[in-house]
């Protein structure tokens, strides 16, 4: 294997473990603001459940 094709494949190589890392961290944050969303979602559900019950009770 001649030099230059082995640079070309060691650049490819960093370029898929960039992209791959990159990824990750955005699915990460995606997955983390969604969480996020939800757990909002949650307590505006709870809080509105729990002033039902006052005006019930």
């Amino acid at each position: 294997m001649n030099y230059s094709v082995f640079v070309a494949r060691k650049k490819n190589l960093e370029l898929v473990l960039i992209n791959l890392l990159i990824s990750l961290l955005l699915s990460s944050y995606i997955n983390t603001s969604y969480n996020a969303r939800v757990n909002r979602a949650n307590k505006v559900v709870q809080n509105t459940e729990m002033k039902h019950d006052i005006i019930k009770n």
